[in-house]
């Protein structure tokens, strides 16, 4: 596998040392590890103007290497993705060790996948007994839409 450090490419046969930037397509094991931790993301996207517009999101990697989040159907990041569905997605566990992702995203508006998608995503950062609350009080009154990532191009940093 040939993959890009420091802006040179370089056939990487073992994990990244500390301090070692690395650009690839498939996420290593320490990049696993740190995107199964319930952190949050920031999500950038093209706005109608240009600009990058970035927003905070809840995330899980998919078994398929596929990143979910959802939002809901108000939300100018939802007009912004169906236009222009190119992201970058910024993980990051702080003391400089993150994962960024550059890809594609597809969203979908089905009722029931999406609040099954945002069921899953609050049990995953709230517990069970606080989703179920948020659920009924929130989430389930409002028209969700899943969104999926297919990272193109996963840069991987951590110096420790």
């Amino acid at each position: 596998m040939t993959e890009q450090t420091g802006g040179q490419n370089t056939h990487i046969t073992q994990e990244p040392s500390s301090r070692e930037i690395v650009t690839r397509t498939q996420f290593s094991e320490r990049a696993r590890g740190l995107l199964r931790e319930p952190l949050k993301g920031v999500l950038a996207i093209v706005g109608p103007d240009g600009r990058i517009v970035q927003t905070e999101m809840w995330y899980d990697l998919q078994e398929d290497g596929t990143i979910l989040m959802n939002t809901t159907k108000f939300r100018r990041k939802y007009a912004h993705l169906q236009r222009n569905p190119s992201v970058s997605l910024l993980i990051s566990r702080g003391n400089y060790q993150y994962v960024t992702m550059n890809g594609a995203v597809t969203l979908n508006d089905n009722p029931e996948i999406a609040q099954q998608d945002i069921r899953y995503l609050a049990e995953r950062y709230l517990g069970k007994e606080e989703a179920d609350k948020i659920m009924q009080d929130e989430f389930s009154k409002e028209e969700r839409v899943s969104i999926v990532l297919t990272p193109t191009k996963i840069t991987e940093y951590f110096s420790s």
